[in-house]
């Protein structure tokens, strides 16, 4: 198993200066005819670099950028999603697994499934500027809505190492969660939920005391696991015999029913393959799911969890799913050294086609999309 445009400067007053020197008399003043025409080249230049620059700033703005882990060459790829290109590839340890990202997209965090660490890159210079220590076998990490908490699930030594994300130290370590792979935390940042692979329950562990809450029967072993936007419902990808399910767990903590499961949804029959991933678009309208076994996407409606389409052939034993912020685009990573690029705008002539395959290093896994962070104002100069 995520450009403060330059204001035009007013070089009217500038272009006046070209005057500069002339007076009434014998005739001009050398110096003063010479500094006239200096200072209108320099009005001239002032003008044109100061109506390039919004140009340029535009011809240069780019969409939010993918993180994907490449297991077998120790590396990270790193996507600029608004033109399907390869931009950085950074060296991290040893078989880097899993990726989460900041929700100001200024760091992601990705796990050394060997080194039994995370990296923490910084997503302006795309370097490496921490490695934490975590339990052994650190799998898919999610970072919390207020960005403070990273939870890394580690899946060998079962536990789940809490890293306080300012100081880049673990303050916590939790037992009792099994083999725990993907992480899904609620919009409110009060619960994870962590999938499992060597039990038929999912574990939830309550972010404010970082203990094991509860567990939830979902009726077979676990490995994709992603929370809706209004952090109601959980869908957890789990195997059932041959048959691949997504359970629907209520996770309104006000329901009469929480953390039971409110559907199971038939999803494939499955051979020696998985349901290896979910990821639900940010109006919450639609899970996709990611077929292993058959190469292909299952797109699940969550309003009454119907499937809407499949999508086929996607790509070689598909891995993750990630979307963009905006819900635009879904990524899907192939163990065979590439991510496909979809298109999932509803209303795009390209829905729910492939618009780009992207090469990237060795045995891709675990991706991240991190939004693009705030821009910083730059002063307009006098």
């Amino acid at each position: 198993y995520g450009v403060e445009l330059y204001s035009r400067p007013r070089e009217q007053s500038l272009l006046n200066t070209g005057r500069v020197g002339h007076k009434r008399g014998p005739g001009p003043g050398r110096g003063a005819a010479v500094l006239a025409a200096a200072l209108l080249v320099m009005a001239l230049a002032v003008g044109l670099v100061a109506g390039l620059v919004p140009l340029l700033a535009q011809g240069s703005a780019t969409g939010p950028f993918a993180y994907v882990a490449n297991r077998f060459s120790d590396n990270v790829s790193v996507i600029d999603t608004s033109t399907n290109s390869v931009v950085a590839t950074i060296s991290v340890g040893d078989l880097p697994y899993g990726v989460a990202a900041a929700p100001d997209g200024k760091t992601v965090y990705l796990t050394n499934f060997v080194s039994n660490t995370v990296s923490v890159i910084d997503t302006a210079s795309n370097a490496v500027t921490a490695t934490v220590a975590v339990g052994a076998g650190p799998n898919h990490p999610a970072v919390t809505p207020d960005g403070a908490r990273l939870y890394v699930p580690n899946g060998t030594s079962q536990t789940v190492s809490v890293i306080n994300t300012s100081t880049n130290a673990v303050i916590a370590t939790v037992s009792g969660v099994g083999d725990a792979r993907y992480t899904a935390i609620t919009p409110d940042g009060t619960r994870a939920y962590f999938s499992r692979t060597n039990s038929n329950s999912i574990s939830v562990i309550n972010t404010s005391s970082n203990t094991l809450a509860a567990t939830v029967d979902v009726g077979g072993p676990s490995i994709g696991i992603a929370v809706a936007p209004d952090g109601l419902r959980a869908y957890a990808t789990v195997r059932v015999g041959d048959q691949g399910k997504v359970a629907v767990v209520n996770t309104d903590s006000a329901s009469p029913t929480y953390h039971t499961v409110l559907a199971w949804i038939t999803v494939a029959t499955l051979q020696g393959g998985n349901l290896s991933s979910v990821a639900v678009t940010p109006d919450g309208t639609r899970a996709y799911v990611v077929n292993n076994n058959s190469n292909s996407v299952h797109v699940i409606r969550t309003s009454d969890n119907i499937i809407l389409d499949i999508l086929n052939s996607v790509v070689g034993d598909p891995q993750a799913i990630a979307l963009t912020p905006d819900g635009a685009r879904a990524y899907v990573t192939s163990t065979f050294d590439s991510v496909k690029a979809l298109d999932i705008a509803s209303g795009s002539p390209a829905y729910h086609t492939a618009i780009a395959t992207i090469s990237l290093g060795s045995g891709p896994s675990g991706i991240a999309i991190a939004p693009l962070p705030a821009a910083t104002p730059t002063p307009v100069p006098p």
